[in-house]
């Protein structure tokens, strides 16, 4: 530190300063500091903070020389204080007035990675500091580390978690670490603390945490109020919308940009104001089409005018036109879009929606189709990936032969084929050069879809060619992810049994073995639920705050939230569902439309219709509104609900001529929810309306053929399987009539002979039932399909 602060004043002495006074200073300074160099720290702290100060006054000088090297200099001297100085020091140096203010934030990061959890009370204390200077730093670091409030929760840190939930209040924002303070019992003290907090300032800053924890402790009244006299009715719009207080937003939300209009727009027609909707959609109207045509189309969507949505986007974006079309699956007129405008960014945009199995006979039918030497690199590669994923095997080597017409064959097939198959084509192709290099590359990539079996026969067939060492280590790879694999499945597998058998200790017994290896979310979130119908409420808390601070996709938020509805805890899955709502952001409109599904469904067992109601409002502003990628059949799907909750509602009152006509007029049986029909004809049933469930299935077929402008189409066609599939139970001549007729069209589809056995053996005709599934074993080979083969063959001959 010595030797550093000498350098420093060293090459301070060599600044060229026309000021005498400020030379002469910089001088008495080093020579001061060469004379002391053997005294304590804390002098040549006092004689440091005097060069900064000198340094600082350097920086302002009108000669951009001196100021440049003072700058370059000051930087050094800043960092050597920062780098070798006690903690004190550290913090004096990060309360000293002068220092920059993107200097003082990337000070206190640095400190924060160092001390962590230490840091944080000191941190505190600047920013509030900071602050009454005038000073807003960024402290978004704390908040992204969530290692940080995952450690502090699992030690028990309350004390540091409070510390952190008032930084986030003092930087005037409000954070999920709410809900975690909630559920940790910490609520009152710290409702208390905010209290008086803002009772020292009442600003609208401090009154923002203040209000989300009165809202979450149940005070919605003294909330309300807050709201009201700070003006935060923007910051609190989705809590406002759940309660019901439509008109007070629909008052105090200006109509300034094109969220606000729509938000004036959709309030308006909930809370039934005519006048309000018109005004909104006249101001919306006037709004400059380039740039927003995405956001007019949304509002179409979102209040349900459908028609609107599709001329608008035809008319004004056909691209988004063509999303629309893609989310109804509207193959008919996808079709005819795309030969007059395939470029290969829209069909791939076509594609990229064709997530479902039964719709890859559309994917390949333009895959085949273009024209790939005159694609770039990016585009190739995308279409490859949807290519491993659409095509079978044949298809696949027929499909690689064209995309690698002209181009090397290279290590970047491997990083994006995935799949065995492709080692089986070309292995005889791979040249001598780098060949080790490229196996070894290829197996690791090829974690997921090569079976044991396989790799094994390939690994025999490359060991002439290859090095015993990769070889060995190619084997290792391979049985590794096999033994996880095994583990994976047979986890899920007996923790679903154990739970079956009310087994509470085995499973937990279980699920902590298998942490001993990896604290996967899913095993923390179920050892919580053991230690719940343990009795073990305090520990299961801890453990299901644990689990959910777990960094985990939705999707695998939504696999645990499958399992515990298969599992028998359908309420806890719902309250899981409700909490993901909540708290994460849309990665996937998809994930959110099925969480959106089952929160309603919580909603609805407890009659609780106008909660739903408004659950579904918040869920489709938040997560499907004002976002460009939110095209998708979650749209249509999200405004079934709608209709299926009033449906419920008409039910539980006995207006089964209401319940008929939402039936027949608002509920949209033409996208892509499947279950839909057998869902409102069970909820018929369960309401004791058993006549009016039997006519529900030709009203649904009236609504498809209604849909189906060309029933000929094959893609029109593929959804078929599943429709017929949820009305098995009411018409089965209809069924297999439907089918046949299917069949004859796209005889090569493996799920629809599936069906058709399915109808044969309800009839009890197993011989027949037989042949319809020797034929989806001969085009779609499963073993599921080949059991049911087997099971079908054992009743004919009986």
């Amino acid at each position: 530190m010595r030797l550093y602060f000498f350098f420093t004043c060293y090459f301070i002495a060599t600044i060229h300063c026309s000021a005498l006074t400020l030379e002469d200073a910089v001088k008495n300074l080093g020579a001061e500091a060469y004379k002391e160099r053997n005294t304590a720290e804390n002098f040549l702290w006092k004689q440091g903070l005097k060069a900064a100060k000198i340094l600082r006054i350097s920086v302002r000088s009108s000669d951009p020389e001196i100021a440049t090297r003072a700058r370059r200099i000051l930087k050094k001297f800043e960092d050597g204080i920062f780098a070798h100085t006690s903690e004190e020091n550290r913090q004096k140096l990060l309360e000293f007035s002068g220092l920059q203010k993107n200097r003082k934030y990337r000070y206190i990061e640095n400190w924060f990675k160092e001390k962590k959890i230490d840091a944080l009370e000191s941190i505190l204390f600047l920013y509030q500091k900071e602050l009454k200077n005038g000073n807003k730093l960024s402290i978004n670091f704390l908040f992204q580390d969530r290692n940080l409030i995952k450690t502090l929760i699992v030690n028990k840190s309350y004390q540091q978690l409070r510390i952190l939930l008032r930084l986030k209040a003092v930087s005037g924002t409000v954070s999920p670490l709410i809900n975690f303070v909630q559920t940790l019992k910490l609520t009152k003290d710290e409702l208390n603390y905010q209290k008086q907090l803002y009772e020292s300032n009442p600003s609208a800053n401090s009154a923002k945490v203040l209000i989300s924890l009165l809202i979450y402790t149940g005070d919605q009244k003294k909330a309300l109020e807050l709201i009201k006299k700070h003006g935060l009715y923007g910051s609190f719009k989705y809590e406002l919308l759940m309660n019901g207080h439509y008109q007070l937003l629909l008052d105090n939300l200006p109509m300034q940009d094109l969220e606000k209009l729509g938000w004036q727009m959709t309030l308006a027609r909930f809370s039934k104001n005519r006048k309000k909707y018109n005004e909104a959609k006249t101001e919306i109207s006037k709004v400059p089409k380039k740039g927003n045509t995405w956001y007019h189309i949304q509002l179409f969507l979102i209040n349900q005018e459908y028609e609107q949505a599709f001329s608008y986007s035809k008319k004004h974006s056909p691209e988004q036109y063509l999303k629309l079309l893609i989310a109804q699956r509207n193959y008919t007129q996808c079709h005819a879009y795309l030969e007059k405008n395939g470029s290969p960014k829209n069909i791939l945009s076509y594609i990229n929606n064709l997530n479902r199995s039964n719709d890859k006979l559309v994917a390949k039918k333009w895959l085949i189709r273009i024209d790939y030497p005159s694609l770039d690199d990016s585009t190739k590669k995308q279409f490859l990936k949807k290519a491993a994923h659409f095509l079978t095997t044949q298809e696949k080597f027929t499909f690689l032969t064209k995309y690698l017409k002209n181009h090397a064959f290279n290590q970047d097939l491997f990083s994006l084929s995935r799949y065995s198959s492709y080692l089986k084509k070309w292995w005889p192709a791979l040249e001598e050069k780098d060949l080790a290099k490229r196996f070894y590359t290829l197996c690791s990539f090829f974690e997921k879809e090569s079976s044991e079996e396989e790799t094994e026969r390939i690994l025999k067939l490359g060991e002439k060619k290859l090095k015993a060492a990769v070889v060995t280590s190619a084997r290792r790879v391979v049985q590794r992810i096999a033994q996880a694999e095994i583990r994976k499945k047979s986890l899920y597998d007996e923790i679903l049994e154990f739970y079956q058998q009310k087994k509470w200790s085995k499973a937990l017994d279980k699920l902590l073995e298998v942490q001993a290896n990896k604290a996967t979310f899913f095993s923390l979130y179920n050892q919580a639920l053991c230690l719940k119908q343990l009795g073990k409420t305090k520990e299961a808390k801890e453990r299901f705050i644990t689990a959910r601070l777990q960094l985990s996709s939705l999707s695998e938020k939504y696999q645990l939230i499958t399992f515990l509805n298969k599992s028998g805890f359908e309420n806890i899955a719902a309250e899981e569902a409700l909490y993901v709502i909540n708290i994460y952001s849309a990665e996937n409109a998809y994930y959110h439309s099925e969480f959106l599904k089952l929160t309603i469904d919580h909603w609805l067992k407890l009659k609780q219709f106008d909660k739903a109601k408004r659950h579904w409002q918040v869920t489709i502003f938040r997560y499907l509104k004002f976002s460009k990628s939110a095209y998708s059949s979650s749209f249509f799907i999200a405004n079934n609900y709608l209709a299926y909750i009033d449906l419920s509602q008409a039910l539980e009152k006995r207006d089964v001529k209401t319940a008929m006509d939402i039936c027949r007029t608002r509920i949209e049986f033409t996208v892509a929810n499947t279950k839909f029909p057998a869902r409102i004809i069970h909820l018929f049933k369960t309401h004791g309306f058993t006549k009016e469930a039997a006519l529900l299935p030709a009203i649904v077929m009236k609504k498809i053929d209604q849909f189906l402008k060309a029933p000929t189409d094959i893609a029109s066609l593929l959804n078929f399987w599943s429709w017929n599939a949820a009305l098995l139970n009411y018409k089965l001549d209809l069924a297999e009539k439907r089918m046949l007729k299917s069949l004859r069209i796209a005889p090569e589809i493996g799920n629809h002979w599936d069906t058709l056995a399915e109808v044969y053996a309800r009839q009890g005709r197993y011989k027949k039932a037989a042949e319809a599934m020797t034929a989806a074993v001969k085009f779609t080979p499963r073993k599921d399909f080949e059991e049911r083969l087997k099971l079908f063959k054992e009743k004919a001959g009986k």
